[in-house]
């Protein structure tokens, strides 16, 4: 099956696109459904992150981001990632500062970067596919 890729724009209404959107992907590509919850939840807050954080301040042409996925050997993987400030950058919209404490929680592995050249915030998950 090939990947899934989706971008839209950073805005409240756009995360429950998202959501349905890597759920029905999850779907096809024959995930328990445990598994489609715990990938459900972890993009919904990365997504929601996003939103709140990530292009707060910044003068850029167009905010939006982009969720992406793949069935890798044993995992399936996840990205969400935008082109904003950038990770350890303060942001006033304060949240719960859950999400990506859930997403180590669930996910088997979690990397964080800078999305491209220094802007911009990439997570990727990687979640354990069972047998």
């Amino acid at each position: 099956m090939s990947g899934f890729e989706l971008r839209l724009p950073a805005e409240a209404a756009q995360i429950p696109v998202a959501r349905r959107a890597i759920a029905e992907y999850c779907a096809r590509c024959g995930l328990p459904a445990h598994l489609v919850d715990d990938v459900k939840l972890v993009v919904t807050e990365a997504c929601t992150n996003v939103v709140l954080h990530a292009y707060e301040g910044e003068l850029v042409e167009e905010h939006a981001f982009e969720v992406s996925a793949r069935v890798e050997d044993d995992a399936f993987v996840v990205t969400v990632s935008d082109q904003g400030r950038g990770l350890g950058s303060p942001s006033r919209n304060r949240g719960l500062g859950l999400g990506l404490r859930l997403a180590l929680q669930l996910a088997g592995g979690v990397h964080t970067s800078n999305a491209l050249a220094g802007r911009g915030t990439r997570l990727t998950m990687r979640f354990a596919l069972p047998g």
